[in-house]
């Protein structure tokens, strides 16, 4: 809400009766961009609030993973922020059988990248252990719920850079996740593949990827737009699987550019502009 808060978006939170009518509403929230993604009761009678925060955060100007617990009157007992270095949220969050929670949101792993994070806190949301997953491009942790064996099971969602289309990502932890090492899942592409760069236009540098579905020799150019070759940004033999590459054009003049990947008999070529 910007109605109810104490600036910018809040957190809003209305308990009703069973017939929808108002009981009570309370806000939470800073000066800055606050929201929740999900709600859930507690064995209080309380409840916990997942999603993320600029106005409490750990690093200024990005979003922060935010838990707020109250109690069954809305009031707040306390809350959390999590963060990383870039941009990070919750979208799920459940109280376990020990009396903690364990949530699943997004990770930023630079400018471009996010990874399925997943944390796991004490009752007074400490962190006990965080895990992440995924990363290339884009992954994010949607729901979480904790399984009958005592592990987890988390639904989200992953970018597969082979058909620039989103796939159902779901992934399966045992009871002690303290042993879990982080994994970033190759998923091999069908196809041949050079995405669009990003950002475009930009300045000075941008991120180039692109998918091959098996063994390559592997060439990507960059071309000025009157054909002269500017810079060989890979030429080796590559395993199948996604990749990504920087170009940096600081020392370049504004104007449009071309890039192409050559993968065996796969030639694509795709423009780009830099603007200064």
């Amino acid at each position: 809400t910007k109605s109810f808060g104490v600036g910018n978006y809040d957190i809003w939170l209305i308990r009703t009766d069973s017939a929808g009518d108002t009981i009570w509403t309370r806000t939470y929230g800073g000066p800055d961009t606050d929201y929740a993604n999900d709600v859930k009761q507690t064995d209080d009678n309380g409840f916990i609030i997942a999603g993320a925060t600029r106005s409490f955060g750990l690093i200024n100007n990005y979003n922060n993973g935010w838990l707020v617990k109250v109690n069954s009157n809305g009031d707040t007992l306390w809350t959390k922020a999590y963060s990383g270095e870039r941009h990070d949220g919750f979208h799920s969050v459940q109280q376990t059988l020990d009396g903690g929670y364990i949530l699943s949101g997004y990770l930023g792993i630079d400018n471009f990248d996010t990874a399925v994070w997943v944390i796991k806190t004490n009752s007074s949301g400490d962190s006990l252990w965080t895990a992440t997953f995924g990363g290339d491009f884009y992954d994010s942790g949607k729901s979480v719920e904790q399984t009958s064996d005592g592990g987890y099971i988390i639904g989200g969602e992953h970018y597969a850079t082979g058909t620039n289309s989103y796939d159902f990502y779901l992934i399966k932890l045992a009871p002690d996740p303290n042993k879990v090492e982080n994994k970033n899942l190759n998923f091999i592409p069908e196809t041949c593949s050079l995405n669009q760069n990003f950002p475009n236009p930009f300045n000075p540098s941008t991120k180039i990827k692109y998918s091959i579905p098996q063994i390559s020799n592997v060439v990507i150019k960059v071309f000025d737009i009157l054909g002269n070759e500017i810079e060989t940004l890979v030429n080796e033999e590559k395993p199948a699987g996604s990749y990504k590459i920087t170009w940096y054009a600081e020392n370049l003049p504004s104007g449009v550019y071309f890039y192409q990947l050559i993968a065996n008999d796969f030639v694509e070529t795709k423009k780009m502009v830099l603007i200064k």
